[in-house]
Order: structure tokens, then C-alpha cells, then sequence
């Protein structure tokens, strides 16, 4: 038995640290893990190190759900968060981002500058006004189309008057 529980640690101590076992990393939540992540936090006081093996994601990223979902000020105030933040895994992840950010700055100064998101908006704005014009522009279409039938009906019955009018009766 002894066995089995240094077993269970060894192998969360592995989880802990292997940034390759948080698979679910940045994929939005569900309903329903949101409401687990609940249960786990408020009724099974677990820490956000254990729920983050539980749903194998980063714990800073349970403390930001934890943040939201209980309309806490900030994450420090999340069960665990202290501890984390003390861990060989927060300094792995630290390091991580910290390479990210130099590959980052480094693609940024190659590719050209992407156009203010004011910019963006105002052009995806102008397309949506664009869109819903050509929509109009359709259904009139269609709506003189339909107008042309009818007037070509009601053409059809006005002749059938003119040539019943003319009609001579003996």
C-alpha cells in the first residue's frame, strides 16, 4: 500500500513538472467542467495544483477560471496559488513564455505591422454595411422581378377587356 501511494506521488510530481501533460491548455471550458472545477474548489476544497492534474491544464490557468467564476480580485486569492507560484512547474512555464516572447519579438521584426484593430474594425464595419446593401439590392431585385409579372398580368387581362369590348355580338 505504502508502494502504491509513493507511486501516486511520484506521478503527480511528474504531471506537475511535464508541460506536456497540461493537453487541455488554452481550449475553451465547458459547461460542465466549469461546473466541476466549482465542486472540486468550493466543496472538495482541492488546491489549484490538484484540480490543474484533474483537468490537465496550467493551475495559473484554473486561478484565472477560479478569478472569474468566484468574482475574485485577484488570483493570489485562489486556493493554492502561493504554492504555485513557489513550484518547479511556474518556473518552467515562466522560462517557456519568457522563450515565446523572444520568438515572438523575433517573427514581429520580420513580418510587417498588422493594422490597428480600430482600423480593422472600421473595415470589417464598412464590409458588414457593404453586405447587408448588396442584400437590399438583391431582394429589390427580386422584389421588380415579381412587380414585372404581375404587370405583365395585369397587361394580359386588360387586353382580354379591350378585345371582350370590341367583341361584336350578333
Amino acid at each position: 500500500m505504502k508502494l502504491y501511494i509513493q507511486d501516486t506521488i511520484s506521478v503527480q510530481a511528474i504531471r506537475m513538472t511535464d508541460l506536456s501533460y497540461y493537453t487541455n491548455c488554452g481550449k475553451p471550458w465547458t459547461y460542465d467542467e466549469d461546473m466541476q472545477l466549482r465542486n472540486e474548489y468550493n466543496i472538495e476544497k482541492k488546491t489549484i495544483s490538484e484540480i490543474a492534474i484533474i483537468h490537465k491544464r496550467r493551475p495559473g490557468g484554473i486561478a484565472v477560471r477560479c478569478k472569474t467564476l468566484f468574482n475574485l480580485a485577484n488570483r493570489e486569492e485562489v486556493r493554492g496559488y502561493n504554492e504555485y507560484k513557489n513550484s518547479d512547474l511556474y518556473k518552467n512555464i515562466c522560462e517557456l513564455n519568457k522563450t515565446n516572447r523572444t520568438k515572438n519579438t523575433h517573427l514581429a521584426k520580420k513580418t510587417p505591422i498588422i493594422q490597428p484593430i480600430s482600423e480593422s474594425v472600421q473595415q470589417l464595419e464598412t464590409t458588414l454595411i457593404i453586405s447587408d446593401k448588396a442584400t437590399d439590392i438583391i431582394k429589390i431585385k427580386q422584389d421588380i422581378v415579381e412587380i414585372k409579372e404581375q404587370l405583365g398580368q395585369i397587361l394580359h387581362y386588360i387586353k382580354l377587356m379591350y378585345d371582350f369590348e370590341s367583341l361584336e355580338i350578333t
